[in-house]
């Protein structure tokens, strides 16, 4: 089984292959069960957990949610997402950070949004323990 949770596979799987993907739904299937209405406000701050090379946040973004934090464990990927989105939507922010280990302060964001990121670390070593750090 390949190790989904080492930065390694997925560096070499985002150089070989730079094509947006989204995995289990699409921005619009998925949009339907996001907390716009709860109290979501323009202004929130946002972070995506292994963006990878997903057009959520863009998404997100052009419907006016645009204090977005993008992180995944792939630098390759982070580094093709930050050069498309730069220019397009400036205010996004992309970082290469393992989502065991944030480098944020607690309660920082009002929406945490992961699509896979936690399946991709049950299928790794230390599945258990690395999914309780999440």
């Amino acid at each position: 089984m390949p190790e989904y949770g080492k930065p390694e596979y997925w560096d070499q799987r985002y150089a070989a292959n730079d094509t947006h993907f989204d995995w289990y739904l699409s921005f619009a299937s998925l949009q339907a069960h996001l907390p716009f209405d709860a109290g979501l406000s323009k202004s929130s701050p946002i972070l995506i957990v292994g963006c990878g090379n997903s057009r959520v946040s863009a998404a997100l973004y052009e419907l006016g949610y645009e204090k977005i934090i993008n992180i995944d464990i792939s630098s390759v990927v982070v580094d093709q997402m930050r050069e498309h989105y730069g220019t397009s939507h400036p205010n996004m922010e992309w970082y290469t950070m393992d989502a065991c280990k944030l480098d944020f302060p607690s309660e920082h964001f009002d929406l945490v949004l992961d699509k896979g990121t936690l399946d991709a670390l049950l299928c790794g070593t230390d599945s258990q323990e690395n999914a309780t750090r999440m």
